[in-house]
């Protein structure tokens, strides 16, 4: 595992430092004509989760690169992906 944000962990990685969390979300516009465009959104948020900081970003890629160029190596990086474990199958729950 990496210890970077990238494409494929984006929505289960983030960066800690205390109680504030630096995060990439997506988000999305809806025009008149039913026409949606979706957007990355990298924010920093506190412990009851209200935004302090937020930049829009059109690709993830790029929302990924600003937020390691920004918070890797100062900041602690974090992952909700729960550890396979050594018996049963890797994808139950109950493990």
């Amino acid at each position: 595992m990496t210890n970077t944000i990238l494409a494929e962990n984006w929505n289960y990685t983030f960066y800690k430092h205390g109680d504030l969390k630096a995060i990439i979300s997506m988000g999305r516009d809806f025009a008149p004509n039913d026409k949606s465009d979706s957007y990355f959104l990298v924010s920093v948020i506190d412990g009851e989760n209200n935004d302090l900081f937020q930049r829009r970003f059109d690709l993830i890629d790029a929302a990924c690169r600003y937020l390691n160029a920004k918070y890797a190596g100062i900041w602690e990086f974090n992952s909700l992906e729960k550890p396979t474990s050594s018996g049963g199958c890797s994808t139950c729950v109950a493990h």
